[in-house]
């Protein structure tokens, strides 16, 4: 069975064949199609419930032999990964299988992660003209995917992380779309047509909505002239 498939930490061979079965009944038997996706469900639940059982195992093992640190340190872990929904764990999951193809191509060794590999992918990154947002974003799921010990978290510290996200800034500024321009008097004469007139036929959310720009408008024009009568006294 193809590894690659295994995005899951849970996932099992058996699960993948059920998922490739279920693929192929989709269109063919639907009675089938339904009782393989409960089993599917079923040996999720059991997989997730073994793979707890087991950190569960080696956290009493850790406790039992007095390494305390480092079994706290996989409660921590345990928890802030529990703390993330199903989606952000997906996406932190497909940035990292980015970053280790990089890796791989550019010849870096991926374990231990180094933290050069991650500096030359965020560069690589930055040359495309991806946002700051997003390189954060890559840094925080390549975190996610290593020991908070390891060299790449040491990277995510302040010091490291904010002074090459703040160069990138500097060297790439990130351009500010300009403000969309409209015209008032379009809008004034679109708020005299269908659907805003006849009043009587109007929604009230729409009425709502003209009554609150007109005011608006008004108010704002209203403050502008106070502003140049106090100006010119």
């Amino acid at each position: 069975m193809d590894e690659r498939k295994k995005t899951k930490p849970w996932m099992t061979d058996e699960i993948l064949d059920l998922i490739d079965h279920r693929r192929e009944m989709q269109n063919r038997d639907p009675l089938i199609y339904k009782q393989l996706q409960k089993e599917i469900q079923r040996n999720i639940r059991m997989a997730k419930e073994e793979k707890l059982s087991k950190e569960c195992i080696k956290i009493d093992k850790l406790d039992a032999n007095h390494e305390s640190f480092i079994m706290h340190k996989k409660i921590m872990q345990a928890i802030i990964q529990a703390a993330r929904e199903p989606s952000t764990r997906s996406l932190y999951s497909y940035k990292c299988k980015v970053f280790r193809k990089f890796a791989v191509a550019k010849g870096y060794p991926f374990l231990p992660m180094s933290v050069n590999a991650v500096l030359a992918f965020l560069h690589c990154l930055a040359a495309k003209h991806l946002s700051l947002f997003t390189l954060k974003v890559i840094v925080i799921a390549i975190i996610a995917d290593h020991p908070l010990d390891s060299p790449a978290a040491l990277l995510f510290r302040p010091h490291a992380i904010k002074a090459f996200l703040k160069g990138l800034q500097n060297i790439q500024p990130q351009p500010k779309p300009p403000v969309p321009q409209w015209s008032l008097q379009t809008v004034l004469q679109q708020l005299t047509r269908h659907p805003f007139e006849p009043l009587a036929k109007a929604s009230d959310r729409l009425l709502f909505l003209k009554t609150v720009f007109t005011v608006a408008i008004t108010s704002a024009r209203g403050a502008i002239e106070s502003a140049t009568l106090r100006i010119d006294s």
